[in-house]
């Protein structure tokens, strides 16, 4: 039963010192973290194509045209109320009041446009799965080029829609027109009096869905001669209706920092001859070199030290080897003070013994004064 008593014990204080560690470590770990709010922007471009003959036929009909596509989803670390978008405007006649001016121009919008496609900076293509109405396990995706904190994407798939972003109708044909000249692609380039973009963004969704709204006008068309894309249209000259978004938003990114020590102390007594060397807030992978400060009568066993944080703190101790330099007393002088020492002292003592016994036997006499 003793033995039984004691095994338990035992494990219970393995287990005990194991979570107090565990806590150690994470306590550390979560000190070492640094977390800060980190704003991203991303630009989505739209961009519907049209046959010169299309074209006036839509404008002699004056009906408004709806789309839907879909681009991945935002981030899940978003922070709540972050989340700020509105369209942009691609020129200064746009007589859209609420988008962003003066941040794209359309010399801007086919040059990214294009560098989606063709960047050297490695654009990527993700898939992703769309659920929305007659588009179950759909999948879709979208082609994107990333700049720093700034995402450049262009969607995949087009879909008919009715006015509330209900797909009304199969997809349609992708035709890209990277190889066409911005000058040209500019000749073409419609800016619609009404064009409307709204996203619709779900929690849990791999997608955020897009209805674009257009109305063209005549007037929209004027002074604009169209280009020629061979691989869209090979009788008819061709138009663009260009149309971009913008979304920013926070995420709250947390990284790790580390410390680094170097600690300088004496070989034989490992007691501190130099205050240490301390650096805080160090990424992982940073590395500097630190030179042993220089000691009266010491030598380090180390010159330099090379900091290198991997992952964790780093600590190292350089060891001082010390010159010991020692004062002999002259032993007569020595002698002779202790006998000084002891004859003053003895003098002092009988002195004493002198005056107290005077002092004593003037009381019995009488003789003491008031």
């Amino acid at each position: 039963m003793k033995n039984e008593l004691l095994k338990r014990i035992g494990l219970l204080s393995i287990s005990t010192l194991a979570v107090i560690s565990f806590v150690t470590q994470a306590k550390a770990a979560e000190e070492n973290k640094v977390c800060q709010e980190v704003k991203y922007t991303n630009y989505y471009f739209f961009s519907e194509i049209y046959t010169e003959t299309n074209l006036n036929e839509i404008i002699n009909s004056g009906t408004e045209r709806y789309h839907g596509t879909f681009f991945p989803a935002l981030p899940e670390n978003i922070i709540k109320g972050s989340i700020e978008e509105s369209k942009v405007c691609l020129t200064s006649d746009d007589n859209d009041m609420s988008c962003i001016k003066n941040e794209f121009d359309l010399d801007k919008f086919y040059t990214k446009y294009k560098a989606i496609l063709t960047s050297t900076n490695n654009p990527t293509t993700v898939k992703f799965t769309i659920n929305d109405d007659n588009l179950t396990n759909k999948e879709g995706s979208s082609t994107y080029i990333t700049e720093g904190k700034i995402s450049y994407y262009l969607h995949g798939t087009w879909y008919a829609t009715d006015e509330t972003g209900k797909i009304t109708g199969d997809s349609t044909k992708v035709v890209r027109y990277d190889s066409i000249e911005n000058s040209e692609l500019k000749t073409g380039a419609i800016i619609p009096d009404t064009t409307t973009i709204k996203p619709t963004i779900k929690e849990g969704e791999e997608t955020i869905k897009f209805l674009i709204t257009r109305k063209i006008t005549a007037a929209n068309k004027e002074g604009k001669t169209g280009f020629v894309l061979p691989s869209y249209s090979e009788t008819d000259k061709t138009y663009l209706t260009p149309a971009l978004y913008k979304i920013t938003y926070k995420v709250e990114e947390c990284t790790n920092k580390y410390n680094a020590t170097i600690n300088y102390l004496d070989k034989e007594t490992k007691k501190e001859v130099h205050d240490p060397y301390k650096d805080s807030k160090l990424d992982d992978g940073y590395t500097k070199p630190v030179d042993s400060p220089e000691i009266t009568g010491c030598t380090p066993d180390k010159e330099t030290v090379e900091i290198k944080i991997n992952g964790k703190d780093f600590e190292e101790t350089v060891y001082y080897s010390c010159k010991t330099e020692t004062i002999k007393d002259n032993p007569k002088t020595g002698s002779a003070l202790i006998f000084t020492a002891w004859t003053v002292g003895i003098g002092a003592l009988g002195y004493s013994a002198y005056y107290f016994s005077k002092m004593r036997k003037e009381k019995e006499s009488g003789n003491d004064e008031e």
